[in-house]
């Protein structure tokens, strides 16, 4: 394909991914108003300015949107996810703590979408796998950089890894169903602290 023709089917391309992204925006706009479960499909339409034939070109079930959702979420988080596992064979204090300040930053622009996925989570049993799947895999992938470091064996760093992100999971979990009722630069110390514990850091602080 080539001139005219492959013009026109990348216009499509981008066409039909930018319609896919409203309907996505307006699935977590529904969902954070009226809550997973109450959400129809006629309300993420609405929302997204698209029509019930529109949204089943793209998804058969409100449960594949919520699963795109998570996709999407995921790819905010891989670069710094990438910068952890850079960090992890020789961690620092300093550097520990500006990549739990990134990583609440994030939580703090998706909270309100990781709630509507908690509770397409507890009725959705694809979407509960699949979060459960990419939770797993982050544990996988840090276990593998703590073990760069030759400080510990594969079962010591995967029980550290999966203390860390079960910890991070919990608390990033209330905020987004109860709302963030502790002062953050002490949070954020407090953290850097435990962090600095699990993997053997010196936590002083400056």
């Amino acid at each position: 394909m080539s001139g005219p023709a492959k013009r026109r089917g990348s216009v499509r391309e981008l066409h039909r991914e930018l319609t896919r992204e409203r309907l996505a925006e307006g699935a977590v706009e529904c969902f954070a108003a009226k809550g997973y479960v109450a959400t129809t499909i006629d309300d993420i339409t609405a929302t997204a300015g698209t029509t019930r034939a529109t949204f089943y070109l793209h998804f058969k079930s409100k449960a594949e949107v919520a699963l795109e959702v998570l996709r999407r979420l995921g790819e905010q988080f891989d670069p710094i996810y990438a910068e952890l596992f850079e960090l992890a064979p020789a961690p620092r204090r300093d550097k520990i703590q500006t990549w739990l300040g990134h990583t609440i930053d994030i939580w703090e622009s998706t909270h309100a979408a990781f709630a509507a996925l908690g509770e397409a989570g507890a009725v959705e049993a694809a979407v509960r796998e699949q979060q459960q799947t990419s939770f797993d895999q982050d544990i996988e992938l840090l276990t593998a950089a703590l073990e760069k470091n030759a400080k510990w064996t594969h079962p010591q760093a995967r029980a550290r890894a999966t203390v860390l992100f079960s910890q991070l999971q919990q608390l990033f979990l209330r905020w987004s169903t109860h709302g963030w009722d502790v002062d953050r630069p002490e949070l954020l110390e407090v953290l850097t602290d435990m962090w600095c514990a699990a993997l053997k850091v010196r936590s002083s602080r400056s």
